[in-house]
């Protein structure tokens, strides 16, 4: 089958939920980019954005001398790990599908206390494709309020972690990004930060969504790396990794096609025995709360957190061959995304720029990389002239969610 998109309307009326962020002033996180000759990156600080889009340059940038791979430990001293919390495991008899058997990542969006407490799934109703104009209204409030502040300095730590693993995903979070305008930055802490990472790979990887994390009680890990490996490289596959999770930390959830996206074969379908046994042993659920939150959400119908659906997004879900019927994997290609930080597709870059938008030039090239038609992009830029930050971001949501309401099978 194949899926049509019809256009959003024209104009976009949103009024702010309850549950909206703040609006106190943002500001501007560090900025910068990579030396792809030298390996080396330099970081600037510039001063809190303008309240004007107009301009055709970027602000002046002060160099300083950068840090690589090698010596970022060395000058960076990591904190001494807190206590992690003992893995439990529904049965101590090891089922036919493990981490250390599948041998592919997989990525589990772990469901928030509101989630568990009303039995429902926040992926399934946030990023449905298709979804009756009732539900698709009532999902901005919700996605709103899985994003940090605009312009927010987020927090991380560790609570466990061989020092290289730890390496890697600090220079991750912390490298001057090359799409300096995404208004959020992160910074390391010694312990209880609002991201605290773990590295269990015996759990497969999972994450809190967001600022969901903050709802997560200190100290317990809100995202768990299971794929790095203790080797002072790299791998390509590492990073797609990390830039998958790190979308998740800002607020990203899952693109998944749908049979709708693609002729009968091409979608992988999960293998509900060795699913329940999978997550039986790494995340110690039941069979309710695995169909809730895995079988139920990817299974025939679409997800994406774009207008439609995007099968170049690096936040595809993640399906190993060995959890599916056909033995098919699915996930982003590391051929696609080469080696490298802040590797992600360009609408994923797009879509953060506009949920985290600094006043630059470079917005219209974020409102542009969503669709967003001449209306909207005016109202948008209206909102962030005049100081409302979250009222543009308001916007940007609304016309994804238009959009994906909007989309119908041909």
């Amino acid at each position: 089958m194949s899926t049509a998109s019809s256009t959003p309307a024209a104009t976009v009326t949103v009024t702010l939920p309850a549950t909206a962020p703040s609006n106190d002033p943002p500001t501007q996180p560090t900025t910068g980019g990579v030396n792809s000759a030298t390996g080396t990156t330099a970081t600037s600080t510039t001063s809190s954005p303008a309240t004007t889009v107009s301009g055709s340059a970027p602000p002046a940038k002060t160099q300083r001398a950068g840090l690589n791979m090698a010596d970022f430990l060395a000058k960076n001293p990591l904190p001494k790990p807190q206590a992690l919390t003992a893995n439990v495991k529904a049965s101590q008899t090891t089922p036919a599908v493990t981490p250390a058997t599948v041998q592919s990542p997989t990525c589990v969006i772990m469901p928030c206390e509101e989630e568990l407490r009303h039995d429902f799934c926040a992926e399934r109703l946030i990023n449905a494709v298709a979804a009756s104009a009732g539900i698709a209204a009532r999902t901005l409030g919700r996605k709103i309020h899985q994003f940090w502040d605009i312009g927010q300095t987020v927090t991380f730590s560790f609570i466990s972690g061989h020092p290289n693993q730890q390496t890697k995903a600090a220079y991750l979070l912390t490298a001057p990004y090359a799409f300096y305008w995404i208004n959020l930055s992160f910074s390391q802490v010694a312990q209880d930060g609002d991201i605290r990472i773990s590295f269990d790979s015996t759990m497969g990887n999972w994450v809190y969504v967001g600022r969901t994390a903050a709802e997560v009680p200190k100290p317990r890990p809100t995202l768990n790396f299971a794929s790095l490996t203790e080797d002072s490289n790299t791998t390509a596959e590492e990073w797609n990794v990390m830039n998958h999770m790190v979308g998740h930390i800002y607020g990203l959830l899952h693109e998944y096609p749908g049979e709708s996206n693609a002729t009968v074969g091409q979608i992988p379908t999960l293998d509900a025995k060795l699913v329940h046994e999978y997550y039986a042993y790494t995340l110690g659920w039941d069979v309710k709360k695995i169909d809730r939150h895995i079988l139920d959400v990817y299974a025939s119908a679409p997800l994406s957190n774009f207008p439609a659906y995007n099968p170049d997004s690096l936040m595809r879900y993640f399906m190993p061959a060995a959890l599916n019927t056909n033995s098919t994997p699915t996930w982003p290609d590391a051929a696609t995304y080469p080696a490298a930080p802040t590797n992600m597709a360009n609408q994923d870059i797009s879509y953060l720029g506009c949920v985290y938008p600094i006043t630059l030039p470079g917005i219209d090239t974020s409102l542009s990389g969503l669709g967003i038609d001449p209306d909207a992009k005016a109202a948008f830029k209206a909102a962030l002239n005049a100081g409302n930050l979250n009222q543009a971001r308001a916007i940007a949501c609304a016309w994804c969610i238009v959009g994906r309401s909007a989309t119908v099978k041909a």
